[in-house]
């Protein structure tokens, strides 16, 4: 395209020098790894371009006087007063969301998007069954991992493992109770892509003790010191020596985490070999979904040959691989200890950024529409004098575009200045990549299509006004196309009727979650999450001690938390001399769980 462009547009005798230039250039750009390239070379070509370079066109004198003024453009405009401002305003908002909505919803379709192997990374889930309902489990025991790479050597590829926790870290006087500390394998750096700027992928996890922070948490415990090799402590008595530090992933990840140990510190403890002591996610990594697929199928032998008799679900219990890429927006898996998005808000929100961007399309058609019948002399006198039809669309389409483009300017300029907030109102954790070239391409579609949209039509329609019955004073109808501009109308309305009817919905759907009568005083009852191994182990002159304080009506010890997180077991009943079994959710308390 780019050839044939410098072929049409400049002179001959120098089109084929230039043209080799430019072939040499692309070819120095396609050896090198620069993200902006294409931007690059498009720079080059239009700097070729230049009126030293360009072809003599001749043009008529009575259509010269019709080409594309943008200072004339912007002085019509300027006179049109109301009616810009109004359509500016419009659009500008209109983008500020668009835009606002197009990098979370970017943020959120990243999640895991850049690790190398992602098309070859499955994770290895339980399937349960609830009263005859089978349903997924995120975690598995740590043996999984070890068994799956023996038995099935020649599928997969690599194992690794991963549990989250939280623990009160420590480095001189300087005590935190950090919740991303992340057990894994010695593998975890070779198996995913995490950048990491200081230490070795292959060997910065190998000693048991050794531990990698990120780029934050260095800088909050060590300053400006240098945190390779010093000693920090966890959860006040295991030591851990600083042997890496990572970088600042170029996406989100479902597995969150700010510092890395090696899990097979835990190897000694009797948990860490008990095939029922779930607790961690398990991962592999295989080549070939055709191998996944066979994989998957071997799974019932797998549970058979290490469960048995010892499986006291019996055949309700199952195994199956979760793709990488599906992970993050699966929220079906119970007992799970990663991150999770919703699909169906991606969907919803997308179809916001529509909505608010054909609102502001169809409002400034029917601006231009209504502008259209103060225009028409001007248009009328236009052709008398010899403009040609192109010219006058091209000029009201020029006049669409300078909008855009002010609109554009003036929407990201308020993009920086409110975001911080819009993302703190909405509570919306993303970042606004600026270098992703992507960005500038959605900018130039979303420009296009609007142009497309809201321009289009009147120009044609300005292009289309019969010169002779305006000039005779004719009174000017729309006549078969007043049909577009009422319909325009219809649909704006009604878009903005469902937008506000669904806001206030939505609205009066949260006030009720919030205010909801639970049965107890919400802000006079205060969970304590148990996580200091010295009150873990005493936990009744806890409980007791609270209870002595002036401030504290009753207490309560129970796991999990009401309307959170609990375990299931299995009840048995008799109905008409037949045992029924039913899998219930339990939360183990005392017995002031009820009166508190």
């Amino acid at each position: 395209m780019s050839i044939r462009l410098i072929k049409s547009l400049c002179r001959s005798e120098l089109a084929e020098e230039i043209e080799g230039n430019l072939l040499e250039f692309r070819g120095e750009q396609n050896r090198s790894e620069d993200l902006f390239k294409k931007l690059k070379y498009w720079l080059q070509v239009v700097q070729y371009l230049r009126p030293s370079t360009l072809k003599r066109f001749k043009n008529t004198k009575k259509s010269s006087m019709f080409i594309f003024n943008p200072f004339k453009t912007i002085k019509t405009l300027a006179k049109q007063g109301a009616s810009t401002f109004i359509n500016v305003a419009g659009f500008t908002v209109g983008l500020v969301c668009v835009v606002f909505l197009y990098f979370y919803i970017k943020s959120e379709l990243s999640v895991d998007q850049f690790h190398q192997d992602k098309d070859q990374i499955y994770r290895v889930l339980r399937i349960g069954t609830m009263n005859e309902e089978p349903y997924d489990i995120g975690v598995t025991s740590a043996p999984y991992a070890h068994a799956l790479g023996d038995d099935y050597s020649n599928n997969i590829k690599a194992v690794c493992r991963a549990y989250k926790e939280n623990g009160l870290v420590a480095f001189e006087d300087q005590r935190f109770y950090e919740n991303g500390l992340l057990f894994a394998d010695p593998n975890f750096f070779t198996f995913f892509s995490f950048p990491l700027i200081r230490g070795n992928r292959e060997d910065v996890l190998t000693n048991p003790n050794s531990i990698v922070l990120s780029e934050d948490i260095a800088l909050k415990y060590f300053g400006n010191e240098d945190p390779m090799g010093k000693v920090i402590l966890v959860d006040t008595d295991i030591e851990f020596i600083v042997t890496g530090i990572m970088g600042k992933a170029p996406a989100s990840s479902h597995l969150e985490f700010d510092m890395v140990m090696n899990i097979e510190l835990f190897s000694g403890a009797p948990f860490y070999k008990n095939w029922w002591s779930n607790f961690m996610s398990t991962y592999v990594k295989i080549e070939t979904p055709a191998e996944a697929e066979y994989l998957s199928s071997q799974f019932p032998d797998f549970v058979e040959k290490y469960f048995g008799n010892d499986n006291p679900v019996g055949p309700r219990m199952g195994m199956r691989l979760e793709p990488l890429a599906d992970i993050y927006f699966d929220r079906d898996v119970q007992y799970d200890t990663v991150a999770h998005g919703n699909l169906s808000n991606i969907y919803i929100l997308g179809i916001v950024a529509l909505a608010i961007l054909f609102i502001a399309s169809f409002n400034y058609v029917n601006l231009s529409i209504a502008q259209s019948f103060k225009r028409a002399k001007e248009m009328a006198l236009r052709k008398v004098l010899g403009g040609e039809k192109r010219r006058i669309i091209l000029q009201i389409l020029g006049e669409s575009l300078t909008v855009l483009i002010f609109s554009a300017i003036l929407s990201i300029g308020l993009i920086f200045i409110f975001k911080p907030m819009l993302a703190n109102y909405f509570q919306l954790e993303f970042d606004m990549v600026w270098q992703d070239p992507n960005i500038y391409l959605f900018f130039v579609g979303l420009i296009g299509i609007s142009l497309l949209i809201s321009g289009l039509y009147p120009a044609l329609l300005m292009a289309s006004f019969d010169p002779n019955k305006i000039l005779q004073d004719k009174k000017l109808k729309l006549g078969k196309n007043a049909w577009l501009r009422k319909s325009l109308v219809i649909a704006q309305f009604i878009i903005s009727m469902v937008l506000i009817a669904s806001t206030l919905i939505i609205g009066k759907q949260m006030s009720y979650i919030k205010n909801k009568d639970l049965g107890f005083d919400t802000g006079a009852v205060v969970k304590i999450e148990i996580n200091n191994v010295a009150v873990r182990s005493q936990l009744e002159s806890f409980k007791e001690r609270l209870e002595q304080s002036p401030f504290v009506t009753s207490a309560t010890l129970m796991s999990g938390e009401p309307g959170g997180f609990h375990d299931a077991t299995i009840v048995s009943t008799m109905n008409d001399g037949q045992e029924t079994d039913f899998r219930v959710r339990i939360a183990v308390s005392d017995e002031d769980y009820l009166s508190t």
